[in-house]
């Protein structure tokens, strides 16, 4: 009888959200298998239908590489995720025209797009889409976005933002026509592969920990999907460990400053602790889309290199 109530508090919560007010409030990003199976039972029950919108996202690029964007991989959006779209006239800027709708979507463990109230009834016209959300479900909210400026002054380290926009999309839609909705990355990928030298061996990777972007001077903008670099660090981030590797998100990072690792480490049966800078790209900069791959040799006798 409790969990009943938790999803109606839910479904309530997310119907005061569906309007294009100024001061969005944030939204709730589902965190618990349990909790997706419980939302989509509610979902299932009320037979909503499926809308007419296709949404896909790349990979990130790895550093250095040129990149055709016709060429990029586009794969599923991850399930469990609140995604929103924003509708303006077509021609109009976001940061300069007023939403005309929003619309929220929850994509469910099978991976359908399920309008969170109703499906979108637009009236006839031409209309610009702007989507944005954050796939990974460490934090338990996606940005909002202040409906006069357009903009998102709360975006953090750790989040996996994505945006996309869509131009002159005509209403009607052709009966059986599917919208492709292709994102791209907003934020900068950060992976560590490590190693040692010959004649040692890596028990366990305690912890991994690096210095972060400072936050509050950067903003998210809708009309680009581009968040502006940080110029100085406050504070860490925790790496997730998977193996000998580790990795997290980062918000774009500009400047000559290097940003420093922290490594706890189990090597031949002995705890040992590192700390070393992270080389700063020749362009000065930690560019958003792009995933940073560093290989971290560790020589018990030596210390640590990073390349």
């Amino acid at each position: 009888m409790r969990e009943f109530y938790y999803i109606l508090i839910f479904c309530f919560s997310l119907y005061y959200l569906c309007s294009c007010s100024k001061d969005d409030a944030l939204v709730v990003i589902l965190d618990t298998e349990k909790t997706q199976q419980q939302i989509d039972s509610v979902f299932e029950d009320l037979n909503l239908k499926i809308p007419f919108f296709s949404i896909s996202v790349p990979d990130f690029k790895y550093r250095g590489t040129v990149y055709n964007d016709d060429n990029l991989i586009y794969n599923d959006l991850l399930k469990g995720v609140i995604v929103h779209l924003f509708f303006y006239s077509c021609g109009s800027l976001p940061d300069q025209s007023e939403c005309l709708y929003k619309a929220l979507y929850y994509i469910n463990r099978l991976g359908k797009m399920i309008p969170v109230m109703d499906d979108i009834k637009l009236p006839h016209g031409c209309y610009d889409i702007y989507v944005a959300s954050a796939l990974n479900l460490d934090y338990d909210a996606v940005p909002l976005f202040n409906n006069s400026y357009a903009r998102s002054d709360y975006v953090y380290n750790g989040i996996d933002y994505v945006w996309g926009e869509f131009k002159n999309m005509i209403i009607p839609i052709t009966e059986g026509n599917v919208i492709q909705l292709k994102l791209e990355r907003s934020t900068v990928s950060m992976l560590f592969d490590f190693k040692t030298t010959v004649g040692h061996s890596i028990n366990q990777i305690i912890s991994v920990s690096m210095t972060s972007p400072m936050s509050s001077q950067s903003f998210w903008s809708l009309a680009s999907g581009i968040i502006s670099p940080s110029e100085s660090t406050d504070g860490k981030i925790h790496l997730h460990i998977k193996d000998k590797s580790a990795s997290n998100f980062i918000l774009p990072y500009s400047t000559d400053k290097p940003l420093e690792l922290n490594l706890k480490i189990e090597i031949d049966g002995e705890t040992k602790e590192y700390n070393t800078q992270i080389p700063i790209p020749s362009e000065k900069i930690f560019q958003f889309g792009y995933r940073y791959k560093y290989d971290v040799l560790i020589d018990p006798e030596r210390g640590i290199k990073i390349e």
